[in-house]
């Protein structure tokens, strides 16, 4: 009897259950790798993990795998941790900072910090969260504070500056800063704001305030123009100067301060009042009441 033995095809099935345990390998390590990395490229969502950088914001320890922080950064606070986060100096510029619904924490920007986004600083609807500024926030897009509240605190220059071609400022949150500087061609409120101190709109800049009020503790000092064209009022809540070269028309304009001082003229469309014991000096300028 003779034997044949088939060693080609013996060999021919071998390779072919490894090429197929290789392929299976390959297509697991691809899973693992792919569920592993952030969820979309420049995003990075806050876990406020580190042990040695607690609350730091600059420490990647304190935020997701695979985050990398640098202008095309997202920044992402959500209900992954509350704990608090503090923006300081080594934080690069950012692109966008979303602060959702689920997060309540507080997010800090540090003394002596320029915190930056090329575009926009949203707070949703809902959300129960602070931003506090103790030092400046440059916005170039959006600020929208949709939900929770961004105030200032501390002592020093603490300032938000608006840079942005053509957004919004405000919403349902509570929007209460020191400074305000309007340094975008065009920007939109979409809800109230009080600034402590002033709100400067330089020149060639456009601030229009809808029908939103506005309550200023020192000075609003215009360059640009300012409109208010549906409902509102704009307060002058302590002594400071109102107006400068740009265009200052308001529907409601209410004297609360006790001296104000007019450094241009002023429009009203609907009302000018001054309150009992209080004094607008209307200095070389006119006030223009069109309304009652």
């Amino acid at each position: 009897m003779t034997t044949v033995k088939n060693e080609g095809l013996l060999l021919l099935g071998k390779t072919s259950s490894l090429i197929v345990f290789f392929l299976l390998l390959f297509i697991g390590l691809s899973f693992i790798l792919i569920n592993s990395s952030p969820a979309s490229a420049g995003t990075c969502t806050w876990t406020g993990t580190s042990s040695t950088a607690p609350n730091t914001m600059s420490a990647i320890e304190n935020w997701n795998l695979g985050c990398s922080l640098d202008s095309t950064s997202t920044l992402i606070f959500n209900n992954t941790t509350n704990t608090n986060a503090n923006w300081d100096s080594a934080m690069p510029t950012v692109l966008s900072v979303f602060v959702s619904s689920t997060y309540s924490g507080t997010i800090t920007i540090m003394p002596t910090t320029a915190a930056t986004t090329t575009g926009n600083f949203t707070i949703e609807a809902a959300s129960t969260s602070t931003i506090r500024v103790s030092s400046t926030l440059n916005v170039g897009g959006n600020l929208a504070i949709n939900g929770g509240t961004i105030n200032a605190v501390g002592t020093g220059a603490r300032s938000v500056v608006m840079y942005g071609a053509d957004n919004i400022l405000g919403g349902n949150g509570i929007t209460n800063l020191y400074d305000l500087t309007i340094n975008g061609t065009i920007i939109t409120l979409s809800g109230n704001v009080t600034t402590t101190n002033n709100l400067t709109v330089n020149l060639g800049k456009l601030l229009a305030l809808i029908d939103y009020s506005v309550i200023v503790g020192v000075s609003l000092n215009n360059s640009g123009t300012i409109t208010q064209t549906l409902g509102g009022l704009v307060t002058m809540s302590g002594t400071g100067n109102l107006g400068g070269i740009g265009n200052t028309t308001v529907y409601g304009l209410v004297i609360t301060g006790t001296t104000v001082t007019l450094a241009g003229h002023v429009t009203t469309t609907n009302s000018l009042t001054v309150n009992s014991s209080k004094t607008l000096a209307l200095s070389t300028y006119n006030a223009v009441v069109s309304g009652t």
